[in-house]
């Protein structure tokens, strides 16, 4: 036989009494009623029918009983006719309103709901105020603007971000994600009012978290690099402590691990990296990016020649055929007479000659086009040792025939003799990526190229920046959906009438 199983029972006719109370011509809600059940109630009821919020405690600050004074109108979401009942404290005069923070925000007529869906949208996608507005009236049958949609988000778009925020910390302690020692960092541009400013991001190589990001105008970058590097390996943690109101200065506290720092081709990572007693370990695609680029350039021109050439061997080849037909059936040797078939056969053999020549040319031209494809090889095999002996000897191997390669490979050689070691590090070292590509990966998603020449305030940069960490934690760090509680006053409701009996 089976067990008695719990049933919750709500008791739905106690729950109206404490929130609807019906008059002969207008019914009153209490504040704390939820949306959909106020929705219900303007739908059912006839359009004489006042619906009238009250405010659940009618008593004022200084204890004595409020009255009933006055009903002004409210349209919930800017489009449905409700009111208000405002009550009055007789001693002090004090003027007490039904707050209804369940269903708006203090003097806002439009409901949690539509905001929430605003922010919902713009979490996913940069998108204009005015497309947001469109959606908006589409599923909710409204009439927003895209003033009101910038209002909303800019007001409530903070405290959301701030719950996620908080919460992905927290995940983050669960889960003992700490900096390893190993942090990538690079940079991105991007314009807003009339400014250019360069985006810092530094995140750690082996667990991908953030370890700190900032904005800089694009002037002053290269000046600010190595304080931002130096102030993103110490713990300032401190800093989030309320009960800590005059923490140390920032280079007084402890730092993180530290051990490699890894970057790009710029100049100034090696110094900075030496400044901190830290390695530097070049990424190796920057590294070999540029001899590669101008390999394929060399390889682009190349094509060219080679279409060129055989568009003219092809136009050749018409003329040929052009001048053959008036040759075609007749045989034996030319009359000295007929000049127009003796300059037919010779402009034909001149152009056979000549496609002769090409087809030469292009043979060469795809010999050159294969060498080019050789060194690149060459140069890609070097990182793709498995011990860094064999990766030096691959390198010395093509270093003693620099004197017999262009001069793209030539200099790329030289350049990289100077921190051939630090290059090649990544391969007996597990910690240390081979290239930087988790940073690339970390623009692609927080800070995509197409958004960054949209923005007309800075705020809106900084807020856009702030969604695209989020999902950066969500999708590549923690790998899960971050959700911040939300309750309702359906779920008030429910935990205060819902009763449990075993049947």
């Amino acid at each position: 036989m089976k067990e008695n199983i719990p049933t919750t029972k709500y008791l739905f006719d106690e729950v109206l009494k404490d929130l609807v109370t019906f008059e002969e011509d207008k019914i009153l809600l209490s504040e704390s009623i939820p949306k959909e059940l106020a929705l219900f109630l303007y739908f059912i009821m006839p359009s004489f029918v006042r619906i009238i919020f009250m405010p659940d405690d009618i008593y004022c600050e200084c204890g004595s009983k409020t009255h009933k004074h006055v009903i002004t109108e409210w349209k919930m979401d800017n489009k449905y006719q409700f009111y208000k009942y405002y009550h009055v404290c007789p001693k002090c005069g004090k003027s007490l309103k039904p707050e209804m923070d369940g269903i708006v925000e203090g003097g806002c007529c439009y409901t949690w709901e539509i905001r929430d869906y605003i922010i919902e949208i713009c979490s996913k996608e940069h998108i204009s105020y005015g497309k947001v507005a469109e959606m908006i009236n589409d599923k909710y049958n409204l009439d927003i603007t895209r003033q009101n949609v910038f209002y909303a988000h800019k007001k409530k778009s903070d405290n959301y971000l701030s719950a996620k925020e908080d919460k992905i910390k927290e995940r983050l302690q669960e889960k003992n994600i700490t900096p390893t020692g190993f942090p990538g960092h690079d940079e991105a541009f991007c314009s807003s009012d009339r400014e250019k400013y360069a985006y810092f991001a530094m995140i750690d190589s082996n667990n991908q978290m953030i370890i700190n990001d900032s904005l800089f105008l694009e002037k002053d970058y290269r000046d600010y690099l190595p304080g931002f590097i130096e102030y993103s390996q110490k713990d300032l943690t401190v800093y989030d402590d309320s009960t800590s109101p005059n923490p140390p200065h920032p280079l007084l506290l402890p730092d993180f691990k530290k051990d490699t720092l890894i970057g790009d081709g710029l100049r100034e990572y090696p110094k900075i990296a030496q400044s901190l007693n830290m390695d530097f370990h070049p990424c190796v695609f920057h590294k070999i990016f540029k001899p590669n680029q101008e390999i394929w350039n060399h390889q682009s021109k190349i094509n060219k020649k080679i279409e060129s050439l055989k568009n003219k061997k092809e136009r050749n080849q018409r003329i040929i055929d052009k001048k053959s037909r008036i040759n075609k059936g007749k045989r034996g040797r030319i009359p000295f007479s007929d000049k127009k078939r003796r300059n037919a056969k010779d402009k034909s053999t001149t152009l056979k000659i000549e496609n002769h020549e090409i087809d030469a040319k292009i043979r060469r031209l795809k010999k050159q086009y294969k060498e080019f494809d050789n060194y690149s090889k060459a140069i890609s095999n070097i990182f793709d040792s498995d011990t860094i002996k064999e990766g030096k000897r691959k390198f010395n191997t093509l270093y003693n025939k620099r004197k017999f390669l262009p001069d793209e490979v030539t200099k790329f050689l030289n350049n990289l003799k100077k921190d051939l070691d630090a290059t090649l590090s990544y391969i007996e070292n597990e910690n240390i990526p081979k290239t930087n590509n988790w940073l690339e990966l970390f623009f692609n998603i927080v800070f995509p190229k197409k958004y960054r020449k949209r923005f007309r305030t800075l705020w809106g940069v900084k807020t856009f920046l702030r969604y695209g960490k989020i999902r950066w934690y969500e999708r590549i760090v923690l790998k899960e959906k971050i959700q911040i509680d939300k309750p309702d006053n359906w779920t008030k409701i429910k935990n205060k009438y819902a009763t449990t009996k075993d049947f």
